[in-house]
């Protein structure tokens, strides 16, 4: 699947950005100014009916961009990365790879819900991908659509014991068992706030007189 840091075990608070993974990965999302990463590109001449070259082609390598992306995101230059992903994503729009890896870096720069997106589309043109699940279910669940990120854990951890990749499976079980436990945080403190009382604080919430 490509880079792919922890996923919260806490609840989402706000739209603040995405805590940078431990590790080797750098801990900022501001990056120094640096030149557009350019899209590698083939050429190929097209000979005439003489043999004369009448044209030449240009194609985009994608795999190249998407090698770029990754190496960039281990390199903790997010904003960098994300624009060899979308490169690679505009080049080649049935890429569920360069979707999926766009929609980690939306994570990792604070952006769930684009990266809600970008993961869906993954999903769309690679139903049977577990990796791309499981990243839909990262960036649901970091959107706070804890029920859905439940199911998409579920989907993707089916997927990859067909896929019998052992060690993803268990991770994606890993991760699914934290989301259930923040999904029973959550409809705690759903009860608490129908009671009237602040699960932050503690503190009893009512109007005046009641």
């Amino acid at each position: 699947i490509g880079f792919m840091p922890p996923v919260k075990t806490q609840m989402k608070r706000s739209r603040r950005a995405a805590a940078p993974p431990s590790g080797s990965w750098a801990t900022a999302v501001d990056e120094p100014p640096m030149a557009e990463p350019s899209a590698p590109v083939v050429t190929a001449d097209v000979e005439g009916e003489a043999g004369n070259v009448t044209a030449a082609v240009v194609s985009i390598d994608v795999g190249a961009l998407l090698n770029r992306g990754g190496e960039l995101a281990q390199a903790g230059l997010w904003l960098q990365s994300l624009r060899a992903f979308d490169s690679a994503a505009q080049a080649e729009p049935g890429n569920a790879k360069a979707h999926e890896q766009r929609a980690q870096v939306l994570l990792q720069i604070g952006r769930p819900l684009e990266a809600v997106q970008a993961a869906g589309t993954a999903c769309t043109l690679r139903p049977e991908w577990g990796d791309g699940r499981r990243t839909l279910a990262r960036a649901q669940l970091d959107h706070g659509e804890v029920a859905l990120a439940l199911s998409s854990f579920d989907a993707a951890l089916g997927l990859l014991l067909d896929s019998g990749d052992a060690d993803d499976a268990r991770e994606c079980a890993d991760e699914a068992e934290r989301a259930d436990g923040i999904a029973v945080v959550t409809d705690v403190r759903q009860r608490l706030r129908e009671a009237g009382i602040d699960p932050e604080v503690g503190g009893v919430n009512r109007e005046p007189g009641l």
